[in-house]
């Protein structure tokens, strides 16, 4: 294993741990709320890709914002649609978070929905994962309107949006109204138990580190008994059988790698069609890094190819 170099420098100039500076040194609702604080500034805003993208905003039935990405020119009608979860612990980021990710995927083919679901801790399980549910509904009602395809919707998130996206997933194996017919995981969060060997082994040095998942964890489902779900924890569910079709894509150095690699390995056995990729020296967030690594944009083209080749 041998980490990037520009993330090598990258890391050494913003420090190895990432968040961890700001986290709540106690339990004290005053470093909680200080902490928040911190980790929710956002970050300068960087150029905006001149691709050809149209951008709008619109609220769902259940008045959750989303941001809609629509190529200006395809020759695919009605359109392939991605229903796009962010990253950030469940506790961080919103609609601008991936947002040139977001772009450079519609440019590629697809229409997609990125959603503005409520942030823990003030809204913890099961709000989140409800307003991506109810996404994927409105997407589907609204298809139509869209120019989408709403029969085999695409669910895609990144790190806790890769778990929420993984649930919706679990979600529409049962019910109907979820017309899910494949999900894309990127660096995704699965296991609440942060077992796995990747969680030793990537534990401090690598942006997000194994206390920063503490935190979130922590956050998102404050009760340790009720992560056993599997709709909080995906990995934990007895049986994957009968779930749609699945790309997962990890990142080397990165705590929640062995989580995917696990997760991979139960869906094929399950008799589910799935496709892993890793990307050697790369750390969690990258595919949000393109301006530092190649391989951000290479992964989201993946994604693209792989939504773009299963059309009817």
């Amino acid at each position: 294993m041998e980490l990037n170099p520009a993330l090598e420098a990258f890391l050494d100039q913003i420090g190895r741990n990432g968040n961890d500076a700001v986290l709540p040194d106690s339990d004290s609702p005053e470093a909680l709320t200080a902490a928040l604080a911190a980790l929710r500034t956002p970050p300068p805003p960087g150029p905006v890709p001149d691709w050809p993208v149209n951008v709008r905003d619109e609220k769902t039935d259940d008045g959750v914002t989303v941001r809609i990405y629509r190529p200006e020119a395809t020759a695919v009608q009605p359109q392939p649609a991605v229903v796009y979860f962010h990253g950030g612990g469940w506790v961080l980021g919103g609609l601008d978070l991936q947002d040139v990710a977001c772009r450079r995927l519609a440019w590629r083919g697809p229409v997609v929905v990125s959603v503005d679901y409520a942030l823990a801790p003030e809204h913890p399980f099961p709000r989140p994962l409800d307003d991506c549910i109810g996404s994927v509904r409105w997407v589907a009602r609204e298809a139509g309107r869209l120019g989408v395809a709403g029969d085999q919707i695409t669910v895609m998130g990144t790190s806790a949006g890769g778990n929420l996206a993984a649930a919706v997933a679990l979600a529409s194996r049962d019910d109907p109204t979820l017309p899910v017919g494949r999900q894309v995981l990127v660096y995704p969060v699965l296991d609440s138990t942060m077992s796995t060997g990747s969680y030793t082994r990537f534990a401090e040095g690598y942006y997000v580190t194994a206390r920063q998942m503490r935190f979130y964890w922590d956050c998102y489902v404050p009760d340790p008994a009720a992560r056993a779900n599997p709709l909080v924890s995906p990995a934990l569910g007895a049986s994957l059988a009968g779930l749609p079709s699945a790309v997962i894509l990890n990142a080397e150095c990165d705590v929640l790698r062995d989580e995917g690699v696990e997760y991979a390995e139960r869906l094929a056995a399950a008799g589910v069609d799935v496709t892993r990729r890793e990307y050697p020296g790369m750390i969690h967030g990258f595919l949000g890094m393109h301006a530092l690594v190649p391989d951000a944009y290479a992964a989201t083209d993946t994604i693209a190819e792989v939504v773009m080749s299963h059309l009817p």
